[in-house]
């Protein structure tokens, strides 16, 4: 239809050969060149296209192609923000512990703990939508919270020996962190009962993330620093002595540790 010289609606039918069904790589495909195919006709100058809708025309399909551009966004969004998260909790970790060696274990470890969730919704059969993007970059605030207890106190200790610092870490911490683990488990657990499939997946996604956050840092992150561990000074960044020199003008005085293997606080 159109008023004098200006188009006000232009209608243009195709139809496709393609199923709803197919694989979601070939529909991204799919909406890729349908994209391409309309700024091509946009475009030809053998086309009747009207010049006053050159850049604002807008095509809207029963719904088909819209599926795959959602999942596209999703996808790219979700690893996006995954490791933007993953590089915010590396530099925590860097100014929580002050040692690059000890952030980069940690880190290593929480990327592990987001990879086997990512591997438990794929086998739930969960598919990627906006609450799960959600819940795969939410996970990583989770999974740091037992690591960076743990690396403190593998700072808090002055002894050479990275079995040593390790023994006194565990002993220090870690019943601390079971205990904190079997407190978010047991809250977490009633709401798989819930109606409402957000709290439910949310509930499965958190018992799994706590379970395999206290199973990696005890186990793997722990013997990972007793593996490759700094030992003495080895690794350490000096970033509260830096600060305080740019602040104070002169250097930190450098405060005594304590490292006995005693037991951490209830």
């Amino acid at each position: 239809e159109s008023t004098g010289d200006y188009q006000a609606i232009i209608s243009l039918e195709a139809k496709l050969s393609a199923s709803r069904a197919m694989p979601f790589e070939d529909g991204q495909a799919l909406a890729e060149r349908w994209d391409k195919w309309f700024e091509d006709y946009k475009a030809d100058p053998t086309k009747r296209y009207p010049v006053t809708m050159k850049g604002t025309g807008v095509v809207l399909d029963s719904g088909f192609l819209h599926y795959y551009y959602l999942q596209g966004t999703l996808v790219s969004e979700c690893y996006s923000g995954i490791a933007l998260s993953l590089g915010l909790a590396a530099l925590v970790l860097l100014l929580a512990t002050q040692n690059i060696i000890i952030a980069l274990a940690a880190t290593a470890t929480i990327t592990f703990i987001v990879a086997s969730t990512i591997a438990f919704a794929y086998f739930l059969g969960w598919k990627l939508g906006i609450l799960e993007s959600v819940v795969f970059v939410m996970i990583i605030g989770l999974a740091v919270d037992y690591c960076v207890h743990l690396a403190d106190a593998y700072r808090q200790c002055d002894k050479e020996s990275r079995e040593e610092r390790v023994t006194f870490m565990l002993r220090r911490m870690g019943m601390s962190v079971v205990s904190g683990a079997f407190t978010t488990i047991g809250s977490s657990f009633f709401l798989l009962f819930t109606t409402i499939k957000f709290f439910e997946k949310f509930s499965q996604t958190i018992l799994w993330v706590i379970c395999m956050s206290l199973f990696t840092s005890l186990c793997f992150f722990s013997a990972l620093l007793a593996l490759v561990g700094p030992s003495g000074t080895t690794g350490d960044v000096p970033i509260s002595a830096w600060v305080h020199k740019l602040v104070y003008g002169e250097p930190k005085k450098a405060g005594a540790k304590d490292c006995e293997a005693g037991p951490g606080p209830e």
